[in-house]
């Protein structure tokens, strides 16, 4: 059972999720599983300067093309002792490790677990992502557990920056509309952008 007082919604309406993340002296170990990094080791950045000096565990996820969105090399440059490896989900080899799970802990095991929407990018820590989840104060290594290495390599390739990466935050003028009479639901999209749209 889990106390409701240690468990906390955080998220970015009001400032950043990297500023909200608890005050933990003396911090040991960052956990990190994110499918994204923005190619960019700027999300790990924030959380090496809100917790300096903490040794890193990274696993960053194998997507569908066999790639990572992340190199691994730079990783390694900027902190050396970061151990990277991909997550042991127990599930299909071909299924794609989409969870953003966070935590850090003292040598006490005291710390923080956080399950969140958030990558591990700048946009999604301090940048203008909305993005939000559910921090729990742990006092023990249970939730720990699910950082567990997978015994397959790591992949080698970096993936690519695909254009239509951005579409999504772009705005696009889509109106829906439904005819309870005839029971349809229309979606209407503009000639000019539908070709553009992964529909």
């Amino acid at each position: 059972k889990s106390n409701s007082s240690n468990i906390r919604f955080l998220h970015t309406f009001n400032g950043s999720l990297i500023d909200q993340l608890p005050d933990l002296p003396n911090c040991k170990n960052i956990y990190i599983a994110s499918p994204y990094f923005g190619r960019t080791t700027k999300g790990i950045d924030l959380l090496e300067q809100r917790y300096p000096g903490s040794k890193k565990k990274i696993y960053p996820a194998k997507h569908p093309e066999g790639d990572l969105d992340i190199d691994v090399s730079e990783i390694l440059n900027k902190f050396p002792e970061t151990e990277v490896n991909l997550l042991k989900t127990w599930a299909k080899s071909t299924s794609f490790a989409h969870l953003k799970v966070y935590a850090a802990f003292c040598d006490d095991l005291k710390g923080w677990f956080f399950c969140t929407s958030a990558n591990c990018t700048y946009s999604a820590w301090k940048g203008e992502n909305v993005e939000a989840g559910l921090l729990r104060i742990i006092l023990n290594d249970d939730l720990l557990k699910i950082f567990q290495a997978s015994e397959e390599n790591l992949p080698t390739k970096l993936r690519k920056h695909y254009e239509n990466e951005k579409i999504s935050s772009m705005p696009f003028p889509i109106w829906a509309t439904t005819d309870t009479f005839n029971g349809s639901f229309s979606i209407y999209i503009p000639e000019n952008i539908d070709a553009k749209l992964p529909l």
